[in-house]
């Protein structure tokens, strides 16, 4: 029977892997090693209740200043008097371990239960749940025109890009380059949010490995900006105008060359007319022809007055394009960093970097695009997902279930008002359906082999749990 219900959760997991089955694949690859051999084998479990939770609170420990965690949890305390929080804001690893004790109700979390905190968990018969909130990820793109030799990275190549005395400063010298490309490739800059942004801790974290970033943390011709906004005019260029102008810099070289050849012809032709009247003078011509000397020689110098008083603001304007086309030039190789929904908005101008998630062993890339559905899954190696996690036994409990409805309900708005990726309908009315208990819910489990995190009803891990 255990065999069958493991056979039929397996292929139920395939089925709905679009959906999420709990630990996407860059979790999966960092965890691991924690725990070598876990299983749902091994001897009967003795059944343990959590201990009681204290009257009228919810106690929520990790990642509780994530976006939008923080918000829903401060809007929640405004409007709902019954119920208190006690909210600590702690290292995920160590919330999950308090979940696993019965000490912490609630996980917020930006990443999924890792299999030696479910291992903790399972010993005490702690079976967990995952809603989610909302997903983000950072986008790596250049300008949508530019080529720069490259499409796809991996994140040991965006590592070696971005981390502080980098050795890359030319496209060239990355792996995946096209052949072909390596003598035009543009010189590598970078740039993206400045070191208060939420994006670039959370970019820091992934690909540098650091926690608590600062610019020290990047290369050290990183730019950074306050706005998204600077960060797209600094890979595409500029704005409109600026791209204009650039553009507009050969004709007005050609201009200024014309008008330097008009004037060294309006210059020869008042030396001429001054010869003319020094001439007439010398030869003592009648007045009318003196008159009309003179009057060559003035419209010479009239014209030579206007082409000289033409010349300053072409050059200027041509000093104003060339310098544009400069700034459009050096932009060309340049990597930003943009929040997904960011770059959604503006996809016209920028081409993202996919990230290749193939195993060390493999000669492949397995190149991920970042998508909507690539960031809500988690399967997009910069994104990340928005998590409480809840065991199957709180879930049951009414305060437990009002609050989870309350975040799930006002995430849609939240996420949106934040500029992050919100659940599709389909999800989050899947979420609810489990809260109201009108559906049994997905419950995170590891299996024996060292495949991606699967799930199971709750019925289906009774099952296991009964029947080991």
């Amino acid at each position: 029977m255990r065999r069958r219900a493991q056979l039929i959760a397996a292929l139920f997991c395939l089925a709905i892997i679009a959906t999420g089955c709990g630990v996407s694949q860059q979790t999966e690859n960092k965890n691991e090693g924690e725990t070598q051999n876990v299983s749902q084998e091994g001897p009967a479990q003795k059944k343990m209740k959590l201990p009681p939770r204290p009257a009228g609170e919810i106690r929520i420990s990790g990642a509780t200043d994530s976006v939008p965690t923080e918000a829903l949890l401060q809007s929640y305390e405004e409007t709902t008097a019954s119920t208190t929080l006690a909210v600590n804001e702690s290292d995920e690893g160590e919330a999950f371990n308090s979940f696993c004790q019965g000490g912490t109700d609630i996980v917020a979390s930006t990443r999924p239960i890792s299999r030696a905190e479910f291992e903790t968990c399972r010993q005490r018969n702690v079976q967990p749940v995952q809603i989610q909130l909302a997903s983000d990820a950072a986008v790596l793109a250049i300008h949508n025109e530019t080529n720069v030799g490259v499409d796809c990275l991996t994140l040991g190549e965006v590592h070696e890009i971005f981390r502080a005395g980098s050795p890359i400063t030319n496209w060239s010298q990355v792996d995946f380059i096209s052949p072909g490309t390596e003598s035009s490739a543009p010189d590598v800059t970078t740039t993206g949010p400045d070191a208060e942004s939420d994006l670039f801790e959370f970019f820091s974290s992934i690909v540098l490995g650091i926690d608590l970033p600062s610019l020290a943390s990047v290369r050290g011709d990183y730019i950074p900006h306050a706005e998204p906004r600077g960060v797209r005019l600094q890979v595409t260029g500029g704005t409109g105008r600026r791209q204009h102008l650039a553009e507009r810099a050969k004709g007005t070289a050609e201009v200024l060359k014309g008008q330097l050849e008009a004037l060294k012809g309006a210059e020869a032709f008042v030396k001429e007319a001054k010869f003319q009247v020094n001439k007439g003078i010398r030869d003592k011509r009648d007045a009318e022809e003196k008159a009309k000397d003179k009057k060559t020689l003035e419209e010479a110098e009239e014209k030579l007055a206007r082409i000289e008083k033409r010349l300053p603001p072409i050059r200027k304007q041509l000093r104003l394009e060339v310098r544009e086309g400069h700034r459009l030039n050096r932009s060309l190789g340049t990597l930003g960093i943009f929040g997904f929904t960011y770059y959604e908005v503006w996809e016209e101008q920028l081409r993202p970097m996919e990230i290749d998630t193939r195993p060390a062993d493999a000669k492949q890339p397995n190149c991920i695009f970042p998508s909507t559905q690539t960031v809500s899954e988690a399967t997009y190696p910069l994104a990340r997902q928005i998590l409480l996690t809840v065991s199957t036994q709180r879930l049951k409990e009414a305060e437990i279930r009002s609050f989870l409805h309350y975040m799930v309900v006002n995430s849609e708005s939240a996420a949106n008002e934040l500029g992050i990726v919100p659940l599709s309908s389909e999800r989050r009315d899947e979420e609810l359906s489990w809260i109201a208990g009108e559906s049994a819910p997905e419950v995170i489990f590891y299996p024996v082999t060292t495949t991606p995190a699967t799930a199971q009803t709750e019925a289906e891990a009774e099952a296991e749990n009964n029947a080991g």
